[in-house]
């Protein structure tokens, strides 16, 4: 099996534009993501329907990515999932937006490679799919990559 990044490499459009954001891998961050896809959405001409779908999505993405990260586990303060490390402070979840000709494509993952609970990624997939176009999710190295059409007229 490919692995997202992999799969990333030979779709991503290399003349798409790009907005890079890195946000602290804590849950009161999330929002700030949620709220840069729905911005970008806006400005391409996307509708109320379909900027609330990706957002949603994005929120779900953004769970799933903290999973074990963020205490959301019930673990102690300071251990995640399995008594795994907490995030240190240079931890984060590196975020690329691409506007590309007919899609706008969201990938997000872990600064650094952990594997993410198998109920996390059921979570996501059970609930986002329907949301987007097109849905990859690789919970071994913590990677989502989502994609919603643009309308035809930007």
């Amino acid at each position: 099996m490919l692995a997202v990044r992999e799969i990333l490499a030979a779709v991503a459009s290399p003349t798409a534009e790009r907005v890079f954001l890195r946000i602290p891998a804590r849950r009161p961050y999330a929002q700030i993501v949620r709220t840069a896809a729905a911005a970008l959405a806006t400005r391409l001409g996307m509708s109320f329907v379909a900027i609330d779908d990706l957002g949603l999505a994005v929120d779900q993405a953004m769970v799933m990515l903290l999973d074990g990260l963020d205490g959301l586990d019930g673990s102690e303060p300071g251990l995640g999932a399995g008594g795994a490390a907490s995030p240190q402070p240079d931890h984060g979840i590196d975020v690329v937006f691409r506007i590309a000709e007919s899609r706008f494509e969201f990938e997000a993952s872990r600064s650094i490679t952990s594997r993410v609970s198998q109920q996390a990624v059921q979570l996501l997939n059970g609930s986002a799919a329907d949301l987007v176009d097109e849905l990859r999710i690789d919970g071994d190295i913590g990677t989502v990559w989502l994609t919603k059409s643009l309308p035809d007229v930007r």
